[in-house]
């Protein structure tokens, strides 16, 4: 299942490894506009945290992940 909070997670790792113009465009479009970058990890932890306690009978699994190549040159 992808769920917009899953996509937006997946673009917030994303915008983790952006810089220059690529950033900026990242964060606007996120509606980060006037959030560091700790500010906005902390918020996707906390919306973790508290989705994981709000009913014991439910597991919330998340399996996001980023995989690069150190050698690729574009």
């Amino acid at each position: 299942m992808v769920s917009p909070l899953s996509v937006s997670m997946a673009l917030g790792m994303t915008r983790n490894g952006a810089a220059g113009s690529t950033l900026e465009a990242m964060t606007n479009t996120l509606g980060f506009a006037g959030m560091g970058d700790t500010e906005i990890n902390e918020s996707y932890k906390y919306i973790i945290e508290t989705f994981t306690a709000l009913d014991p009978k439910v597991k919330l699994q998340i399996a996001n992940s980023i995989w690069y190549r150190n050698n690729f040159t574009g």
